[in-house]
């Protein structure tokens, strides 16, 4: 807030690349705290600087500002005629500027595009080839993502229900990458493979449609996954849980009949059928484990207490 207050006091003598800076950096400050950012994106002081910039966006025409203040709107999840205003300037100036960004830039300004809700069919419109434009930037850069890039842009394609050979692709690149040992698997977080397990779950039902061997892909990205997560279990929290519950009971992976019953499942060497599904309830098993364990040493705490 007090970013955006100075902002406001001197926006005669801020251009728009430094109103732009001054949202991103306001936006970071927030970190993780969701009500700190609703205040931000309620403020007058926000909605002030909004205006000036989408009066200002002609001399936008920096990639790092431009991508900042995507990322910064999306991470508001704002919508309206400013926010309008800004996706129609970058559909027009970003595609040029694309390979002047770095991997992370690119990523997260394509993240912050799938969270913003356009108002005008026109803008959806032009923010969903922007969006098309980017992951095709993104495969040619596949080498060079972070597990966070990945799984970010796997998560943003879902968002957008981009159903498009570029977005196939991308996820088709991205599995490779997992499955093929060109990446160090223990480096990826647990929310990561939760991420890029959900989001190729969410892919699977339109690519089975006609995309060629992607079953094969689906195999082999769950094997390795489900290798470098098993001895992981604990670490998982309970909401990676619908990721890794959707990616095994919703997918085409799954035969129908397995879906019904997953307790039935008790053989542990039937390949991507059983094996996974037994991974499912043995992590299940040790979740409601250490869950009871440290409920029972919380109870003979308190009992200790009162003896004393």
């Amino acid at each position: 807030q007090t970013v955006l207050k100075i902002a406001c006091q001197n926006l005669s003598a801020l251009g728009a690349p430094d109103a732009s800076s001054a949202i991103y950096f306001a936006v970071k400050h927030c970190g993780g705290n969701s009500s700190a950012a609703t205040q931000l994106a309620t403020s007058p002081h926000f909605a002030c600087i909004m205006g000036y910039l989408s009066s200002q966006l002609e001399n936008l025409q920096q990639p790092r500002s431009l991508v900042q203040l995507l990322w910064a709107l999306g991470k508001l999840g704002m919508q309206g005629a400013d926010v309008d205003a800004v996706m129609l300037h970058a559909s027009k100036v970003l595609p040029r500027l694309l390979p002047q960004c770095c991997a992370q830039e690119l990523t997260n300004s394509l993240w912050g595009l799938s969270k913003l809700t356009p108002v005008r069919q026109r803008v959806a419109e032009v923010a969903f080839t922007l969006a098309n434009t980017m992951i095709a930037e993104a495969s040619c850069r596949i080498q060079r993502l972070t597990p966070q890039c990945m799984s970010n842009s796997l998560c943003s394609i879902t968002n957008l229900g981009l159903k498009t050979p570029e977005a196939e692709e991308f996820a088709r690149l991205c599995a490779r990458e997992v499955y093929l040992g060109s990446r160090d698997l223990s480096t990826f977080s647990t929310q990561c493979l939760a991420n890029i397990l959900w989001a190729w779950a969410k892919l699977t039902p339109f690519t089975n449609k006609g995309g060629v061997g992607w079953g094969a892909h689906t195999r082999l990205l769950c094997q390795a996954v489900m290798t470098v997560a098993e001895p992981r279990l604990l670490e998982f929290q309970p909401r990676n849980f619908p990721c890794w519950r959707g990616l095994w009971l919703s997918s085409k992976a799954v035969p129908r009949a397995a879906r019904k019953d997953v307790s039935s499942i008790k053989d542990q060497n039937r390949g991507l059928l059983g094996k996974p599904l037994a991974f499912l309830l043995a992590w299940h098993q040790l979740r409601m484990h250490a869950c009871q364990s440290s409920q029972r040493r919380a109870s003979r705490s308190e009992e200790h207490t009162s003896e004393l």
